[in-house]
């Protein structure tokens, strides 16, 4: 490979590596937790039979445009092959509307579970997220290709119109912040809390 090339895929691997590590989700006072909302047989597998929490692949998503929007953005006319494989999770551990979509048994709605996680059953590590069919086994990529860890990290969806530019991250409802909190804070206290949390957001995003 040329030296010209090698810088090129070195800059791309850079800027894909520092795009993830804004979207990793990292735990805190605000984000302490995360929500996979299941039916009870789900529910059965993975807490009573202690089975692993499945993957699906990308293209069986409930949406048909998942990943979609990226290649048109970038004006890419033929799709590259995808072995993304993933699992959705939700800031808002008590969400009707999740409920209702996902959290079905024998096809009735908000007959489900909402199965709460934290930080320790997520890696920290971002390592082995760039395919390394596009980056070979060169030396400098090593640090992109090596991933040790038995979990896997937690990554941000970004929700993105290709007509207008327009971007957003997934974050918390402001209604999750006063379920939490009433009773405990004064409401004043939570509007402060949830204005700060959004200033947090808006940054991330503008990033």
């Amino acid at each position: 490979r040329s030296k010209n090339l090698q810088c090129l895929l070195y800059l791309l691997v850079r800027t894909v590596d520092n795009i993830l590590s804004l979207l990793q989700v990292d735990f805190n006072e605000n984000e302490r937790k995360v929500a996979h909302y299941t039916s009870l047989f789900g529910f059965c597998k993975m807490v009573c039979d202690e089975s692993e929490l499945r993957l699906a692949s990308g293209d069986l998503m409930n949406d048909p445009s998942e990943g979609k929007l990226l290649y048109e953005f970038l004006g890419l006319e033929k799709e590259l092959i995808d072995d993304t494989f993933l699992t959705s999770f939700t800031f808002n551990h008590n969400s009707l509307n999740q409920f209702r979509l996902y959290g079905c048994t024998d096809d009735k709605e908000g007959t489900g579970v909402s199965l709460v996680f934290g930080d320790t059953f997520f890696s920290s590590e971002r390592n082995g997220f760039v395919s390394s069919d596009i980056i070979g086994d060169l030396e400098i990529f090593k640090v992109a290709t090596k991933f040790e860890s038995a979990h896997l990290p937690l990554f941000r969806c970004i929700y993105f119109d290709k007509n207008t530019g327009f971007i957003q991250i997934a974050k918390r409802s402001r209604a999750s912040f006063y379920q939490e909190f009433v009773g405990e804070l004064e409401l004043e206290e939570i509007h402060s809390k949830c204005d700060e949390y959004d200033e947090e957001i808006y940054k991330l995003e503008k990033n």
